[in-house]
């Protein structure tokens, strides 16, 4: 299974996902490191920087964990275990661009063959905590089907409850597709 770890300031954003079994992928411009498509080169021609450019530019990414217990990963992007975690299908290697991240510092690039998949497969270790995994895309969203809901351990009882009831409503709507959820304390202690 793979993670996509959320916080709920956009309930809307959060029951989109849901309903819809779908998760924004984003220009790689708006992801949080800095870094981002940030490479090194030796003497490759302007037309091939030029198209690298905008091939990264035509990217869209949707970032995911291979982990669903990292106390960072919950402190960063699901608001201090306020919000949640999407376990979805690992399946989604059989239909998307899904590849995991290496590293290994800002690539250097030698060759004229290199992909702007390939670059934007790159970050520093200092993220490697992430265990990150990315689905590359020329669409707004990516298709997945959700498994479960992981609610962070102090989610608020308002935000459990909206949640609870629209796991609920959609899976009395489609019944083949039943998505579990789980409270992450009661997560960390599976056998």
């Amino acid at each position: 299974m793979l993670y996509k770890y959320r916080n709920l300031r956009n309930y809307k954003w959060i029951e989109d996902t849901i309903r819809q079994n779908r998760l924004y992928a984003s220009v790689y411009t708006k992801l949080n490191d800095p870094m981002e498509g940030i490479f090194r080169h030796r003497g490759l021609h302007k037309d091939i920087l030029k198209k690298l450019k905008t091939d990264k530019g035509n990217l869209r990414i949707c970032s995911l964990s291979e982990k669903y217990d990292d106390t960072l990963m919950w402190s960063h992007y699901a608001n201090g275990e306020r919000g949640i975690v999407i376990g979805i299908n690992n399946d989604i290697h059989l239909a998307q661009n899904v590849i995991p991240i290496r590293y290994e510092g800002i690539p250097t690039v030698e060759t004229d063959n290199i992909t702007a998949v390939e670059i934007l497969s790159f970050k520093k270790p200092e993220w490697k905590y992430e265990q990150e995994v990315r689905v590359f895309t020329n669409e707004d969203f990516v298709s997945v089907k959700i498994e479960e809901i992981i609610l962070g351990s102090r989610i608020s009882c308002k935000n459990e409850l909206r949640i609870r009831e629209l796991v609920k409503e959609v899976n009395s709507v489609n019944p083949n597709n039943k998505i579990r959820i789980e409270k992450l304390e009661k997560v960390l202690f599976r056998a």
